[in-house]
């Protein structure tokens, strides 16, 4: 039904070029002279003029984090924060769909978009990981936390790393896994400390 429809389209706009490769494996007959790249536009936020305190590192995490976004790898990560007694922290700016208990995680709760900037400079974040295990379209996150020029960890799936691979502060993460995720948080936010 949905190849008929599609059929009959003007054009198909896709918001990244992931999607493009997605609806492009379901549906291969489609033109590709159809198919239009646009994605969204994000407005509002600037550069903060921060840097993030020495000590404890903050790690951020921004939005409403349930399962397919990365519940259970903040979870694991917080579990290994604990077990190596790490001196780092997972602040998450926003909500969790279930309760997490750990020291290493605090979940500040639900925010307004423009308060997100002030968040940030009061929970001291000095990287942000987007933790998202599918396969998002865009990511409205993503690019909020480029227009603040703050560094920035993804995982290669989805819309996200197509962006973040060409930013001078941002990091793919080339393994969906907390342990190896983590790891790598740890070494990129050293580098980005270097940079400072």
């Amino acid at each position: 039904m949905w190849g008929d429809f599609f059929a009959v389209a003007d054009k198909i706009v896709c918001f990244s070029n992931s999607s493009k490769e997605i609806l492009r494996t379901a549906y291969p007959s489609l033109p590709e002279e159809k198919i239009i790249v646009s994605p969204h536009k994000v407005e509002g936020f600037f550069p903060l003029k921060f840097v993030s305190k020495r000590g404890t590192l903050h790690i951020g995490v921004v939005g409403a984090i349930n399962l397919h976004k990365g519940l259970e790898i903040l979870k694991q990560m917080a579990k290994l924060l604990e077990e190596k007694n790490y001196d780092a922290r997972i602040i998450l700016i926003g909500q969790a769909s279930e309760a997490i208990s750990s020291n290493k995680l605090i979940v500040t709760g639900e925010y307004k978009r423009e308060e997100l900037p002030s968040l940030i400079k009061k929970h001291n974040i000095s990287v942000v990981f987007i933790p998202s295990i599918c396969s998002e379209t865009f990511s409205f996150t993503t690019d909020e936390i480029m227009m603040m020029e703050l560094p920035l960890a993804v995982f290669d799936i989805g819309a996200p790393p197509e962006r973040v691979r060409s930013y001078k502060k941002g990091l793919v993460i080339g393994k969906i896994d907390a342990a190896y995720a983590l790891e790598e948080l740890l070494k990129f936010s050293k580098i980005v400390k270097k940079q400072a």
